[in-house]
């Protein structure tokens, strides 16, 4: 699971208000190898101030000692402030001890996107980084923390640029372009020579200066913010089109976004805030929110510096917004939106097949009956409705059961979003009996294509197996992928693959997005805020391309001939070994009141739980739960569990875990006698085996 370690500006709020570039003839420095005057020496001065970088040992620092794996990341970590506590846990190199020193930097790295490690599932600590790798491992912390650098006026040339190898042309360009790194006096780059840590504390002395003209705080700016308003005032249209409703976020964003520019303030720095503490809808008074429809009002707002908390003195600064109407599944009055002819060519191109009709057939056929039919969704974070409004009411999976509610309004179509964000489908395929399955859904959607890694096998196993035990499930129903916005070209053509060996519909959401933003119709700020989860419109968006997938489904079941309206036997071939195929599940049904001991059953029924509608066990410190199961492959499922597991005598720790964790991987079944001993208070929700 990918997350954002730090953002910029919390990056930047960090440094900039600490960062004292040392001159080391001004400084005690510690070290008896660095003396003032060599061409490394303010730089480790600088870095040594930071506690970016140490000594090797008391007096040394070994400026011209190679740098190794294990610091490389073990100084990114400090560079970013990261807390790395328990981050080893999450480890599975070979060669990495979860005790070694450097093992929470390792998983931070790992966590933070910037490592993966080697074919072989080693990470080789002790291995000494390559310049190459340098500069792609630190191009690579830049973008996982969204730090983008000024280039330098005159960037310097590299005389053996064909010998840097293609993986690594991209990271070293932004290395060259932004002066972190130089040549030699002969103007190589050396992409295969050993960095050393004299050469690494130059390049995070100049990252820190970089960073600094990065965000220059711009306080004349500030401090003229009475011009600015007089000029201004009244005079900036601020469009809140294509939404229904904003939340708060969304809505100072948006205009952020629109203001600042036109005040030749940077959005990196800067943000717009009420004076209000809520937003107030012009309608009917309610806050928090703003609606569409109405007249244009002029709110007063004030600027704030975000990365020195500084804000404007005058918080009169007003300009116009028009709030313009929000767009249904099928938009009325296209103005307002996008040109008709590009929507429905967005709609086109996002239906890349309808697969097979059967199984859809037998669940419109059931609905038409006036019988029950259950929609259900998986996937991650814009499956679970991410940032679309209070209660996900308006993501892409509400919006669509609605639509199918509204479709057949004489039966019930139940609702289940099985979505967890931050999930790649290696999670949901463990998860999918007692979130999804269980529910006996007649029509599954399953999107995994951005937070799956569609070069690693086991993603591409799970995404599979997962598909397969949907299909397999007793209740036979429909599945449909789905490829969301920003899904990378090797998903789009992974998950199409998956769809025509199975025969699935599947609906390019990334497609038509594309389209949209070619055509000039929308930015993909106004699609999705952070680049990846949608506004409410974008999930609007999201449903209209679904729904017209199933509207050309139907129309197909009204023609079809009885074999094609016949449901098939699922292919017995596979596209990948499948080894996570058939995963049985544990839960509190299967464990006997002697093996639950003191551990209590809990329900939950929040809105806003991954888990809603299941039921787990929870306990305190001390509480133990045993049981033999026959498996090849045993994984644990849980909210958050701290404590021992003990599989066939092999003890494991883990610290809060919070999605699941392979107990035992074999090729051949055997019997496992496992048991949890929790050391504090923990959730339990089962497990997972075949």
């Amino acid at each position: 699971m990918k997350k954002r370690i730090l953002s910029l500006l919390i990056t930047v709020s960090l440094m900039l208000s600490a960062v004292v570039f040392v001159s080391a003839a001004d400084t005690d420095l510690p070290f008896t190898d660095v003396k003032a005057g060599k061409w490394y020496s303010d730089a480790v001065a600088t870095v040594y101030a930071e506690g970016i970088m140490e000594g090797k040992s008391e007096g040394v620092f070994a400026p011209f000692e190679n740098m190794t794996r294990a610091q490389l990341v073990t100084i990114l970590s400090r560079l970013a402030n990261a807390d790395t506590a328990g981050c080893a846990d999450t480890l599975t190199f070979k060669d990495t001890k979860k005790s070694a020193w450097y093992a929470d930097a390792v998983g931070w790295s790992v966590t933070a996107g910037l490592v993966n490690g080697y074919d072989d599932n080693t990470f080789r600590p002790n291995a000494q980084v390559l310049r190459q790798e340098l500069a792609v491992l630190f191009a690579r912390f830049l973008t996982a923390n969204s730090i983008s650098l000024p280039n330098v006026e005159n960037p310097v040339t590299f005389t053996d640029a064909n010998k840097i190898p293609s993986w690594a042309a991209e990271g070293v360009e932004v290395m060259r372009l932004t002066g972190i790194v130089g040549g030699d006096n002969n103007g190589n780059f050396n992409p295969k020579k050993s960095a050393n840590r004299a050469e690494i504390a130059v390049m995070l002395t100049r990252y820190l200066a970089a960073l600094e003209n990065a965000v220059d705080p711009m306080h004349e700016k500030l401090e003229n913010i009475n011009s600015l308003t007089e000029k201004f005032m009244n005079k900036i249209l601020i469009k809140l089109y294509n939404y229904e409703r904003f939340t708060d976020y969304g809505f100072k964003n948006s205009v952020s976004e629109q203001v600042l520019p036109q005040l030749g303030l940077s959005t990196d720095v800067y943000e717009m805030v009420s004076t209000k503490t809520a937003i107030v809808n012009v309608n009917d008074g309610s806050t928090h929110s703003v609606y569409a429809g109405g007249d244009d009002v002029t709110e007063p707002f004030f600027i704030r510096n975000k990365v020195t908390g500084e804000v404007t003195e005058t918080k009169n600064l007003g300009f116009v917004i028009r709030r313009i109407k929000t767009v249904p599944i099928e938009p009325e009055e296209f103005d307002v939106f996008m040109d008709r002819g590009v929507y429905e060519k967005m709609k086109d191109i996002s239906l890349v097949s309808t697969g097979n009709i059967a199984r859809f057939a037998k669940a419109f056929a059931k609905a038409e009956k006036g019988e029950s039919i259950t929609v259900g969704y998986i996937g991650g974070s814009i499956t679970q409705g991410a940032i679309s409004g209070a209660q996900r009411q308006h993501s892409y999976a509400h919006v669509t059961h609605e639509w199918l509610q509204n479709r057949f309004p004489n039966t019930e179509v139940k609702y289940v979003n099985a979505g967890i964000g931050g999930t790649p489908s290696e999670f949901g395929n463990f998860r999918a009996e007692p979130h999804l399955l269980s529910h006996n859904p007649d029509i599954i959607f399953i999107e995994f294509s951005v937070n799956d890694n569609a070069e690693n096998a086991v993603h591409r196993e799970t995404y599979e197996a997962l598909v397969r035990r949907s299909l397999n499930d007793e209740n036979a129903p429909a599945v449909a992928l789905i490829v969301s916005a920003l899904a990378s070209e090797k998903a789009s053509a992974n998950a199409k693959e998956v769809a025509d060996h199975y025969g699935l519909p599947i609906v390019n959401i990334d497609y038509a997005i594309d389209l949209g933003i070619e055509k000039g119709e929308f930015t993909i700020k106004e699609y999705a805020p952070d680049g990846i989860h949608p506004y409410e419109w974008g999930h609007r968006v999201m449903a209209g391309m679904i729904t017209n997938m199933l509207e050309n489904v139907m129309a197909l079941t009204k023609t079809a001939t009885d074999a094609e309206l016949t449901v098939t036997a699922v292919p017995e071939k596979t596209l990948t070994p499948c080894n996570f195929d058939n995963l049985m599940y544990l839960d509190h049904d299967d464990f006997t009141d002697a093996q639950k001991k003191d551990w209590e059953l809990v329900e939950d029924n929040g809105w806003d739980s991954p888990y809603k509608g299941t039921i787990a066990l929870t306990g305190t410190a001390g509480d133990k739960l045993s049981f033999t199961v026959e498996a090849k492959n045993l994984i644990f499922l849980t909210q958050g569990f701290t404590g021992d597991i003990t599989v066939n005598g092999n003890t494991i720790t883990v610290n809060d875990l919070g999605d699941y964790q392979m107990l035992y991987s074999s090729d051949t079944a055997t019997t496992l006698t496992v048991e949890l001993t929790a050391s504090a208070d923990s959730v339990i929700n089962g497990f997972s085996y075949n």
